[in-house]
């Protein structure tokens, strides 16, 4: 709802409540008036509900931001769709950096999903490392005040120090302001939306509300399929911009319904983009030439970027494969010693035994469109097959056709990241799983406790694992925004291997 609908909502409200004689001070009408409740409003109210310290203890720092020189022309106005064509959808999380960032993001990163994160000011300050990761990673990053007040009621100076503060604060953090705005509670009037113009700022409400803000911070199931139902509201709309909420406390209902929801629009055929019309890079890795050394990939849109060599330079094999909206796999799957690319649609993969554009090679249904998907050689017999996870239970099977797992293991917790990979170098890929940033690897595919823990990178990385030197074994990767740190052993250290791969 406008700004100008809230307010005819108000005045609505309050000559029902003058009727019934009841009085109430007019929201604004003298300083220090006492606010009545606000039902109408889109988050919580009074605003230090959503500010992670008292704004009198943080000063934003005295930057100069070059606002409109450094983003695309903002139109003026309200937007609401994502951009795009076809079927389009974006996440966006309001009121953060906060206690929730580091598990949406993990997430996002594994589900290979573009989303816009419109950050508090005084919320930035106090956590700057979750700032500089969410730009590190590809997220766009949008400005929404500094204290997320009622901008109608202040002055048009007033408005105009909220904006600036907030990208000061964020140019500090990481080098850019904001080239998006959301002004809080969806509320503004044609002074918030000249002044985002005139800093070249564009503004961005939503289409649909899942009103996650209401469950108080409370993992009752009941909020979270109240999250689920109203999120997939945008199942309705070619272009639905979805509202989440990502405040300082930490918001577990919200982590809870997110994959979901990413699997509601996934199997649509919606791309996620963010609000500037981008998706994400999800890396992939592969021995793509058989040398007999796993090197990076990465996938944007339907398109494949693959490179011969664990150093920096342009990609020496681009294809497209797919469709955006795919999940992304990689295997050997006919055992010639080559890796090749694979999408899952769904429940259904399509693997493709070459390097190349075409139709996939060998197609078939395996486990269901909500799991979350590996592969790996589970048998030791050169050929890489499918795998799908399910809460903690892993279900493998030995071969690239439909049918029940051959191989049913528990590892690991449900909130966990997993991977696979051949930890011992005895040509059977087995389980793992990453917490935090403690790594947890398994050399059999069955129940039990890892062979090998220890510690490697940070929890907002994005994860991988390739036998990087050649040696048969297999160790960990990440990726930091277009920086990959490739280790050869298993065990707690800095990167062996650190170099640029983005296409």
């Amino acid at each position: 709802m406008s700004g100008e609908g809230r307010r005819r909502r108000r005045v609505l409200l309050l000559a029902a409540l003058v009727l019934g004689a009841v009085t109430l001070a007019v929201p604004g009408a003298a300083e220090g008036a006492p606010r009545p409740p606000a039902p109408a409003h889109e988050g919580p109210w009074p605003p230090s509900k959503v500010l992670a310290v008292d704004p009198s203890t943080v000063r934003p720092p005295r930057v100069v931001t070059p606002f409109a020189s450094t983003c695309p022309a903002a139109p003026y106005g309200v937007q609401h769709t994502a951009p795009g064509g076809g079927k389009t959808v974006a996440l966006t999380f309001d009121d953060g950096p906060g206690a929730s960032t580091d598990a949406i993001l993990a997430i996002l990163e594994d589900n290979g999903v573009a989303a816009t994160f419109f950050n508090i000011g005084v919320n930035q300050a106090v956590r700057p490392a979750d700032v500089v990761a969410e730009a590190t990673q590809g997220f766009l990053l949008g400005n929404h005040t500094w204290t997320h007040p009622e901008l109608p009621t202040l002055s048009a100076a007033g408005q105009a120090q909220q904006m600036d503060d907030t990208n000061a604060e964020q140019t500090s953090l990481v080098g850019f302001p904001a080239c998006y705005f959301r002004p809080p509670y969806g509320e503004y009037n044609s002074t918030t939306l000249s002044l985002a113009q005139a800093r070249g700022m564009a503004v961005f409400n939503w289409s649909v509300d899942t009103e996650d803000w209401k469950a108080d911070h409370s993992a009752d199931p009941y909020w979270v399929n109240r999250i689920i139902r109203l999120g997939e509201a945008g199942g309705s709309q070619s272009h639905p911009v979805i509202l989440m909420h990502n405040q300082p406390g930490a918001m577990p209902a919200t982590v809870a319904a997110l994959p979901t929801l990413i699997t509601f629009y996934r199997d649509r055929g919606y791309t996620f983009v963010d609000l500037a019309g981008h998706v994400a890079d999800r890396p992939v890795s592969g021995d793509w030439d058989g040398n007999g050394t796993v090197t990076p990939g990465v996938v944007r849109g339907n398109m494949w970027y693959l490179r011969n060599s664990n150093t920096p330079g342009p990609p020496d094999i681009v294809f497209g494969y797919g469709a955006p909206s795919d999940r992304v796999v990689t295997g050997d799957w006919d055992g010639n010693g080559t890796t090749t690319p694979g999408v899952v649609r769904g429940n259904r993969w399509y693997l493709r035994n070459s390097n190349s554009a075409g139709p996939g090679t060998v197609a078939f249904s395996y486990g269901g469109s909500s799991d979350r998907v590996v592969t790996g050689d589970w048998d030791g017999n050169g050929t890489w097959t499918p795998g799908v996870v399910r809460g903690n239970r892993w279900y493998l099977r030995n071969s690239n056709s439909g049918g029940p797992g051959t191989v049913a293991l528990s590892y690991g917790a449900p909130s966990d990241r997993v991977l696979t990979g051949d930890w011992d170098g005895n040509g059977t890929t087995t389980p793992g799983v990453v917490r935090g940033n403690n790594w947890y690897l398994r050399d059999e595919n069955s129940t039990g406790v890892g062979e090998y823990a220890f510690g490697y990178a940070g929890p907002t990385d994005r994860i991988l694992t390739g036998d990087w030197d050649g040696n048969g074994t297999f160790t960990p990767g990440i990726v930091r925004g277009s920086r990959w740190y490739l280790r050869n052993s298993n065990t707690t250290g800095p990167g062996t291997v650190v170099f640029n791969f983005a296409p």
